[in-house]
């Protein structure tokens, strides 16, 4: 009897350590992922304020680069997708 007892502890210490080994390690992962997202998250562009106005591109992408004369953009206002087109110093509407 005493042989079995032992025998039955030392497999549920093993299976207990092996349980305790595998939490730990999907904790580590979830970890790990999580810091991914933030610094992911870190990276992104952070959005306009509201009420700003937005200079876009025809296709909608955000307008980086100096402005010419004649070029055709979009200005995102905070209620309406504006289509206007460079015009010396100012944007005129279209």
């Amino acid at each position: 009897g005493r042989t079995l007892a032992l025998r039955f502890r030392r497999l549920h210490r093993r299976r207990r350590e092996q349980l305790l080994r595998r939490r730990h390690a999907l904790q580590l992962a979830a970890l790990r992922l999580l810091h991914c997202q933030q610094l992911r998250l870190a990276q992104l562009p952070a959005p306009p304020a509201p009420g700003t106005v937005r200079l876009l591109t025809p296709k909608g992408q955000v307008l980086t680069g100096p402005l010419k004369p004649g070029q055709e953009i979009l200005l995102r206002l905070p209620d309406a997708l504006v289509p206007a087109r460079v015009g010396g110093q100012l944007p005129l509407l279209l």
